[in-house]
């Protein structure tokens, strides 16, 4: 597909001991000394720099927070410390209901959301924009059968979607089933596709790091190859180094 000539995705893994949906302190942060006054100026410039979607580079951030509401200051954090702002974040497991109305993370602005249910709940996505480029960020899709929402960037080199997609562990392969559709609606409006997601898939050939294969992780593959998407992941991304969250 044309368009923007490179895409990035970065991807934090669960740093807890848990097969999903579970207790998890969410992204911990490594002690960090007092910076430099040239550290932090190359990071301001940095941050000043880097949004500019004129570029050929759409940074994504995807992140399994298992609990978003008591994770935000440790994402600030995180945040903070990057030299490169991510122009997305696409969050799994925000855990979120209809009690709880607004978001705030610093610098950016919620674009797309999906709440498991309006009571209390696990699961859950959500995609957020860098404020600078939130008028270019438009939801354009929320499925039906799946945790799974997509939003479409306007760039100067044609729309990119980008998709959010948290797949419970041991529920089947019907959320897989329903992404061909998705893909063939999204598709018709768009030069570029990525789709990210803790997905709690194994597939021994296909993902390097899997520890065994199942029904899910064979479909995964083949609604990939069929789509045209490509898996991007080249390490664990789970502590007992498992492989099972994509980028496509």
């Amino acid at each position: 597909m044309s368009g923007l000539t490179v895409v990035t995705a970065s991807h934090t893994p669960s740093p807890v001991r848990t097969d999903g949906e579970a207790s998890n302190p969410g992204p911990q942060l490594l002690s960090r000394g007092r910076r430099s006054s040239e550290a932090t100026k190359r990071r301001n410039t940095a941050s000043a720099t880097s949004n500019d979607l004129r570029e050929d580079t759409l940074r994504v951030w995807h992140c399994n927070v298992q609990g978003l509401y008591f994770r935000i200051p440790e994402i600030v954090a995180i945040l903070r410390d990057m030299p490169q702002k991510p122009d997305l974040l696409c969050l799994n497991e925000t855990w979120l209901d209809a009690t709880t109305e607004q978001v705030d993370i610093e610098g950016y602005t919620v674009v797309a959301r999906r709440d498991r249910s309006k009571k209390a709940n696990r699961g859950g996505v959500m995609i957020l924009a860098l404020q600078q480029i939130t008028d270019r960020v438009v939801q354009i899709l929320s499925s039906a059968k799946a945790e799974r929402i997509w939003v479409a960037v306007h760039t100067d080199q044609g729309q990119v979607a980008v998709c959010a997609w948290y797949r419970p562990p041991g529920s089947g392969t019907a959320s897989v089933e329903s992404l061909p559709t998705e893909i063939a609606e999204v598709r018709k409006d768009v030069t570029q596709m990525l789709v990210v997601g803790d997905l709690n898939v194994y597939n021994k050939k296909w993902l390097r790091f899997s520890s065994e294969d199942r029904a899910e992780g064979k479909r995964m593959q083949a609604v990939a190859q069929e789509g045209g998407l490509k898996q991007l992941v080249r390490a664990p991304t789970h502590w007992w180094l498992d492989l099972f969250d994509l980028f496509s």
